[in-house]
C-alpha cells in the first residue's frame, strides 16, 4: 500500500520545526538576558553577605595578631581603610596590623570615608561607576554611572579615577577618559558641575584637562586637579577658576596630588621606579622620596597621604603593600602586606590602589 502525502506536508514540517528552533533559541537569550543583568545588578549594588558594621567599627582597634613587616613600628595614628583591589575587596587594618573590618567589592580602584564618618565612597574605574555606602546600615545609598556601560552623558562615566564626598556632602569626581571633573549633588543623576570637556583633551583648566587621574578638596576650598598627560597639577579656587599650575620636574605620571596644608602639597610618580615628593604651590621642592633599588624601591605607588607627625601613607600598589615613609631618614618605617608577594590571606594584599587614614 502507498502511503498518500498531502501537497506541502514537508514544508510545514520544516517550518514548524524551525518556529520551535526559534522558540528555544529566543528562551536561551532571554535567559543569557536575565543572567547577565544580574550580573549587573550585583557589580552595581555589590553588597557583602554580611552588611558593613557601624562606623564606631570601621575606626575601631582590631582584635588578635597583627601582621606587619619585620622591623614595622606602630606608629600610625589609627586605622587604615585600603581598596584592595586585585582582591575584590575594603579592608580596615589596625596600626598594628590586624584585620579590622572587610568588605567585598568588585575592583574597587579608590575609597574614601566621608569627612562625617557616615559613608563610604567608592570609585570602581574598570565598571565606570561611583558608589556611596551607608555605612551604619549597609546599603548603596547612591551611585552614579551605569556599570559596564561607558559614556559621557548624565550618569555615564569613562574610566573614573577617583572620588570623594566634600565637606558639603556633594561628590566630586575625576572622570579620567572624559577629561572633565564632575560635582555631583546625591540624589540627582545631573551634575551639578562640570569642569572640561569629553573629547576636549588638553591642559587649559578649568575650561579644559588632559586626563585628569584625580580631583581632591583644597583646605581652603577649591580643588587640587591632577592631570596625567601632559604631567599638571592645577589648583582651582572656590568659584572653579585657575589659581595656578604647576609641572613636576622628572615625574612621568603623577597622580594623586592633594594640599595636606595650605600651599604644600604631595605627589607619586605612578612609575618603576616610582617617587614621592612634597612640594609648594610656587614649585618649590621640600623633599622627595625616590629609592631606585633595594627594599625600599616604590613600583607604581599611586597614593600618598601626610599624616598628622609628618611621616606620609602610601599605597606601593605595584608591590602589593602599603607603607609609611618617614621623610626625615627617607625609610619605610611600617609596613602591611608581603613586597611583590600578592595574596588574600591576613597580612597579604594584591594591588592594593589606595589607603587613608581613617579617623574616628
Amino acid at each position: 500500500m502507498v502511503e498518500s502525502v498531502q501537497p506541502g506536508s514537508d514544508d510545514r514540517a520544516q517550518r514548524r520545526a524551525g518556529e520551535r528552533l526559534h522558540r528555544r533559541r529566543l528562551w536561551r537569550n532571554r535567559l543569557i538576558a536575565l543572567a547577565l543583568a544580574a550580573a549587573t545588578l550585583l557589580a552595581i549594588t555589590l553588597v557583602s553577605r554580611n552588611p558593613p558594621p557601624p562606623p564606631t567599627v570601621v575606626s575601631a582597634v582590631g582584635s588578635g595578631r597583627g601582621h606587619l613587616a619585620a622591623g614595622s613600628s606602630t606608629a600610625l595614628p589609627g586605622n587604615i581603610l585600603v581598596a584592595d583591589r586585585a582582591n575584590n575587596r575594603l579592608i580596615v587594618v589596625s596600626p598594628r596590623g590586624q584585620l579590622a573590618w572587610s568588605m567585598q567589592v568588585y575592583q574597587p580602584t579608590a575609597a574614601f570615608v566621608s569627612p562625617d564618618g557616615a559613608s563610604i565612597v567608592v570609585t570602581q574605574r574598570s565598571l565606570f561607576t561611583v558608589l556611596d555606602y551607608d555605612v551604619a546600615n549597609g546599603y548603596l545609598a547612591y551611585y552614579y554611572g551605569r556599570a559596564g556601560r561607558p559614556g559621557a552623558a548624565d550618569n555615564r562615566l569613562r574610566a573614573p579615577e577617583s572620588a570623594q564626598q566634600l565637606r558639603d556632602g556633594r561628590l566630586v569626581v575625576a572622570d579620567e577618559s572624559n577629561c572633565r571633573v564632575l560635582v555631583l549633588a546625591p540624589p540627582a543623576k545631573r551634575p551639578a558641575e562640570v569642569y572640561g570637556r569629553p573629547g576636549s583633551c588638553s591642559h587649559n583648566p578649568p575650561t579644559t584637562f588632559s586626563d585628569p587621574d584625580s580631583a581632591f578638596a583644597a583646605p581652603g576650598g577649591g580643588l587640587v586637579v591632577t592631570e596625567l598627560r601632559p604631567a599638571w597639577i592645577d589648583l582651582l579656587g572656590q568659584a572653579g577658576n585657575l589659581i595656578t599650575a604647576l609641572r613636576v620636574p622628572g615625574f612621568r605620571a603623577p597622580i594623586d596630588a592633594t594640599e595636606f596644608a595650605p600651599g604644600r602639597i604631595v605627589v607619586t610618580n605612578h612609575s618603576a621606579p616610582g617617587a614621592v615628593e612634597a612640594l609648594t604651590t610656587a614649585g618649590r621642592v621640600l623633599w622627595r622620596y625616590a629609592p631606585t633599588s633595594g627594599a625600599g624601591e616604590l613600583r607604581f605607588p599611586s597614593l600618598a597621604q601626610m599624616l598628622p607627625d609628618g611621616d606620609v601613607l602610601v599605597s606601593d600598589s605595584g608591590d602589593d603593600r602599603i607603607v609609611v615613609i618617614d621623610p626625615q631618614t627617607e625609610t619605610i618605617v611600617w609596613q602591611y602586606g608581603h613586597s611583590g608577594r600578592p595574596g588574600r590571606r591576613a597580612g597579604y594584599l594584591y594591588s592594593p590602589d589606595s589607603a587613608v587614614l581613617v579617623r574616628p
